[in-house]
C-alpha cells in the first residue's frame, strides 16, 4: 500500500505527541502511585496543551492524509449535493459542512473544527468526572489504536463517540436532561451510538444480574463468532425485524467490500483484556473509598460485556470494528478507579493501567 508523503509527516508528528504524553503520564503515574500525590491541576497543563496539538495537528492534515478524509470534506468541499434530507445518513456531519461552508472556504478550518468537536467533549467529561489523573483518564483513551481512527477517518462515529462518554459523564453527575441532548448530538453524528445507549438502559434495568449469565453470554457469542454466525440470516426471518434491518445490514453482509470477515481473535483479546480487568474491578472496587463509582460499576460492566458479545457476532459482517467501537465507549469508564486510586485491587492499579495503556498502543495498533 503506498503512503502519501503528507501522510508519513503525519504519522512523525503524531507519534511524537502521543511520546511525550506517555512521558509526562509517566512521572504524574510513578507519583500518584508511590506517594498518592496527583497533582491535578499541572496534570490540567499538560492536557489543554496536548489536546491543542492534536486539534492542530487533525485539523492541518489536508486531504490526502486519513483513507476516509475525502469522504469526510465531501459535503463541506461541494463535491456532493442533497437534495432530499430523508436520505442522508450523515445529518450531523452534513450540517456542520454547510454551516462552515457559509463562512469559510478553508479546509484547514473544517477539519479544525471537527477535530474539536471530536476531543472538547472528551476534555468537558474529564472534567465533569473530576478525576485526580485527568491526564492520565486521557492518556488511556489517547492509547486506544482506534483513537487516530476516530480523528481523521471515522470522525463521524469519533464526535458520536465522545459524545457518548460526555452523556455518560452527565448521567455521573445526575444531570440527566443535559445527558440527554449529548446523546441525541451523539446520535445525529451517528445513529449506531443507539445501540450502546439502548444496552446502557437496559443494564441499569437488570444492574443486579448474576455475573454467572454474563460470562455465560459472552462464551456463546465467541463461539457464535468462531463458527462465522450470520446475525443478518437470523433477521431476515423475524417479522418485522426484517423491515427494519433489511437495508442497513445487507450493505455490512454484502461481499463488495474488500474487508476481512470471520473470526478476528485480535478484537477478541482486546476485548476480554479489558473484560477480565472490569471483572477483578467489580469483585474488589469495595475495597476502595469510591462509593459513586462502585454503585455504577456493575452497571457499566454489564453493558461493555453485552456490547462486546454482540461485536463478536457481528464478526461475520463488514466493518465490524465501528461495531466495536461501540463496546469501546465503555472502556475508559471500567478504567476510572485506577484515575482515583492508587491501591491494587487483584493485580491492577494505576501502574498496571498505564503499562497497559503502553501495550495497547504499541501491540494493538498494527492490526
Amino acid at each position: 500500500m503506498n503512503i502519501h508523503p503528507d501522510e508519513s509527516i503525519f504519522n512523525i508528528w503524531y507519534n511524537l505527541l502521543y511520546l511525550l504524553t506517555a512521558i509526562v503520564s509517566f512521572f504524574f503515574t510513578i507519583t500518584f502511585y508511590i506517594k498518592g500525590r496527583s497533582y491535578p491541576q499541572r496534570q490540567y497543563f499538560f492536557l489543554y496543551v496536548i489536546s491543542l496539538l492534536l486539534i492542530i495537528l487533525f485539523g492541518t492534515r489536508g486531504q490526502n492524509v486519513g483513507t476516509d478524509t475525502l469522504n469526510n470534506i465531501r459535503y463541506f468541499m461541494g463535491w456532493a449535493k442533497i437534495n432530499d434530507l430523508s436520505t442522508l445518513n450523515d445529518l450531523g456531519l452534513y450540517t456542520i459542512s454547510i454551516v462552515l461552508a457559509n463562512f469559510t472556504s478553508q479546509l484547514d478550518i473544517f477539519l479544525s473544527i471537527t477535530a474539536a468537536l471530536f476531543i472538547s467533549p472528551l476534555i468537558i467529561s474529564i472534567h465533569l468526572l473530576r478525576l485526580k489523573n485527568p491526564l492520565l483518564f486521557f492518556f488511556a483513551i489517547f492509547s486506544f489504536f482506534f483513537f487516530l481512527s476516530m480523528g481523521i477517518n471515522i470522525q463521524k462515529q469519533g464526535i458520536a463517540y465522545s459524545f457518548f462518554i460526555l452523556g455518560m459523564s452527565l448521567i455521573f453527575r445526575k444531570k440527566y436532561s443535559i445527558s440527554s441532548i449529548a446523546f441525541l448530538i451523539a446520535f445525529i453524528f451517528h445513529a449506531s451510538i443507539i445501540i450502546p445507549i439502548s444496552i446502557l438502559l437496559l443494564a441499569f434495568k437488570f444492574k443486579n444480574i448474576n455475573l454467572k449469565y454474563l460470562i455465560v453470554v459472552y462464551l456463546i457469542s465467541t463461539l457464535l463468532a468462531i463458527i462465522n454466525f450470520n446475525l443478518n440470516n437470523l433477521f431476515t426471518m423475524i417479522p418485522i425485524v426484517n423491515e427494519i434491518t433489511e437495508t442497513r445490514l445487507e450493505g455490512y453482509y454484502s461481499d463488495k467490500y474488500n474487508y476481512k470477515v470471520g473470526f478476528r481473535p485480535e478484537f477478541w483479546v482486546f476485548n476480554t483484556i479489558f473484560g477480565v480487568l472490569g471483572y477483578f474491578t467489580l469483585k474488589n472496587i469495595k475495597n476502595i473509598e469510591l462509593k459513586w463509582l462502585a454503585k455504577h460499576y456493575q452497571t457499566l460492566f454489564i453493558a461493555y460485556i453485552g456490547l462486546s458479545s454482540f461485536f463478536f457476532i457481528m464478526f461475520s459482517a463488514s466493518f465490524s470494528d465501528r461495531f466495536g467501537i461501540l463496546s469501546w465507549t465503555f472502556i475508559p469508564f471500567l478504567l476510572l478507579p485506577y484515575f482515583q486510586t492508587n491501591r491494587t485491587l487483584k493485580i491492577f492499579n494505576t501502574l498496571t493501567i498505564y503499562t497497559l495503556c503502553i501495550f495497547v498502543f504499541v501491540i494493538f495498533k498494527w492490526i
